[in-house]
């Protein structure tokens, strides 16, 4: 990866392993039968589903993992618009991502290598 590219990878909800899988791989079938359904999402809550959210790139935290880090999909394009030094629109759902940023380097602006 350049010093100067940002990965970001995310789920848009989260699934959990299904605990009988363990027990009878063949318990829980799909597409006829052929595969078996290792994993669901049935969460009450549609709206507080976790999931997985990784970021790497310039003036990104370095292997820290941020446990019980409130993120939604709609966090990822403020966040991104935020590296280009452009202001997220009013009507834009979401909010920077700045717990990932090391300290003081929110307002970079990305492939010119400024902070």
């Amino acid at each position: 990866m350049h010093d100067n590219t940002y990965l970001f990878v995310l789920s848009d909800h989260g699934i959990k392993p299904l605990r009988e899988f363990e027990e009878d791989p063949h318990m829980h079938m799909d597409h006829g039968g052929t595969t078996p359904v290792i994993a669901k999402h049935d969460f009450a809550d549609g709206d507080d589903v976790p999931g997985s959210f990784i970021a790497m790139g310039p003036d990104i935290k370095h292997d820290v993992r941020l446990m019980g880090f409130q993120a939604t999909v709609f966090d990822v394009a403020p966040t991104i618009l935020r590296l280009y030094g452009i202001s997220a629109p009013g009507q834009m759902k979401g909010r920077v991502l700045t717990e990932i940023f090391e300290d003081g380097k929110t307002e970079r602006v990305a492939g010119n290598g400024q902070n």
